[in-house]
């Protein structure tokens, strides 16, 4: 087993850390559990894209 380190909010780590914890489990435990979801779906396992609201022309209806 190999030692990373990360850099990361500290906020994002407490957080993550006492999450973790309610479900019985530790902050290296859910990093190990995303990284092996992540390689079993050969990338991220929900959408990674641009939220916008504008619209196209195409999508305006007769009001806008």
């Amino acid at each position: 087993m190999s030692t990373t380190s990360i850099r990361m909010d500290d906020e994002v780590r407490e957080e993550t850390t006492r999450i973790a914890a309610e479900l019985g489990l530790s902050f290296n435990a859910v990093i190990n559990i995303l990284a092996r979801k992540f390689n079993a779906e050969k990338g991220f396992f929900f959408p990674v894209r641009l939220d916008t609201e504008e619209k196209t022309v195409f999508e305006l209806d007769s009001e806008e």
